[in-house]
């Protein structure tokens, strides 16, 4: 969590985005890229649910071996963290480099497996829940 928190954020270069509508920008070129920061993290276990329970003070007996994937950013220099499903991990990996929206899903749903339509549905829907904790961002035209 602290290489999260020390690496280069979005803060000082958060971009507009593109002129469109939203479903515009899965058929477009409308360039996204991740944070810097972002850290993708798959696990045995359920972290999140484990770290809670120990910032309220509840019981915090070793969790079960579950497997999890977590995201881990940073918006307006504070932590964000959350379980993310296995398309979204997918979706977050193939934005590593600026890429279109298109491209990007594409690449998820050949890693994932699932349908591409119904995945660029499931992306139109979350991808303002990543822009706004600070995992994605969208990358300046060229």
């Amino acid at each position: 969590m602290v290489e999260v928190l020390r690496a280069p954020g979005l803060e000082a270069s958060w971009t507009h985005p593109p002129a469109g509508t939203p479903d515009g920008l899965l058929a477009g070129e409308a360039l996204v890229k991740a944070s810097p920061c972002l850290r993708l993290l798959t696990l045995r276990f359920p972290l999140l649910d484990f770290l809670a329970a120990l910032a309220d003070g509840r019981r915090h007996d070793v969790p079960p071996a579950v497997f999890s994937r977590v995201a881990l950013g940073r918006r307006d220099y504070s932590l964000t963290a959350a379980e993310i499903e296995g398309w979204q991990f997918a979706f977050l990996e193939a934005c590593r480099e600026p890429t279109s929206m298109s491209v990007a899903t594409a690449r998820a749903a050949e890693l994932t497996g699932q349908p591409p339509g119904e995945l660029a549905a499931q992306i139109l829907l979350w991808v303002p829940v990543a822009l706004d904790q600070g995992w994605l961002t969208y990358a300046p035209s060229e």
